[in-house]
């Protein structure tokens, strides 16, 4: 499903209650309707449900996203940090003013954030939240979509990102887990800021000059930055690691490079 496409169509269409539920069902990303003045959802979908960590869409159904977040039963099957619960909190207040001015203008709004998951991951989010009006022209409900956009931010700005959300040495754990490369290092021996960008630049250049050049260090300083991160490895060989990192190609980074 083309974003390009969709976006601009959510923010002419008057949707009907079969549609609603239809589009939000079979939406490849997460998406859901929220009545408007309970603050419930109404609807939901799968992938909805996998990214607030729950079971089903009967967890979701019915609640507000302060119950979700605060409720202790639904808390107990999510198992969130508190770093997590203060950004969702925060993300909370975001969407209710984004709703608010929705009903204040009745215009759609599309906006980009970056979020942390329910696992506690960074995501950069392109989100669109449409009023969904009655016969009378009054907004009743709200339709939102999401679309990740994660893959298309570099990897020195995603972990600048983790650095900013955490702590130094859980910033670093939270940034491998990101790629599911955690299991290849010694669970003693965590890698350093520094060497988490060299094994970025890698990621571009694995060429001991190319990685200087990059950070503007040495090629000696590199190359023993490089010949630490294969010390500390348990498994499998840098190249393993290097290919678990997404390549982005230049064009599409420089369409976001002000995130």
């Amino acid at each position: 499903m083309n974003a390009a496409h969709i976006l601009p169509d959510l923010k002419r269409i008057s949707c009907s209650g079969e549609f609603l539920s239809d589009f939000v069902e079979k939406f490849p990303h997460s998406s859901h309707v929220k009545d408007a003045h309970t603050k419930k959802y109404l609807v939901t979908n799968h992938h909805m449900v996998v990214n607030c960590g729950l079971q089903t869409v009967d967890d979701i159904i019915g609640f507000t996203p302060q119950d979700i977040l605060f409720d202790n039963t639904i808390q107990q099957k999510r198992n969130l940090n508190q770093i997590t619960i203060s950004n969702h909190s925060k993300s909370i207040q975001f969407n209710d003013k984004i709703e608010k001015q929705i009903l204040s203008t009745k215009h759609s709004i599309s906006t980009e954030r970056f979020i942390l998951s329910s696992r506690g991951n960074v995501e950069f989010q392109n989100v669109t939240k449409v009023g969904v009006q009655n016969y009378e022209h009054k907004i009743i409900a709200f339709l939102s979509v999401f679309f990740d956009l994660t893959r298309q931010v570099s990897l020195h700005k995603l972990f600048r990102l983790y650095q900013e959300f955490y702590p130094r040495k859980e910033a670093i754990q939270k940034f491998l887990n990101h790629f599911n490369i955690e299991g290849y290092f010694e669970p003693l021996a965590l890698l350093t800021n520094t060497e988490i960008q060299i094994l970025i630049s890698m990621r571009d250049d694995s060429r001991c000059k190319a990685v200087a050049n990059a950070l503007g260090i040495s090629v000696a300083t590199a190359s023993n930055h490089i010949s630490n991160i294969r010390s500390k490895l348990n498994s499998g060989t840098l190249h393993d690691v290097l290919l678990k990192l997404p390549a982005i190609p230049e064009s599409e980074q420089s369409m976001y490079a002000y995130v």
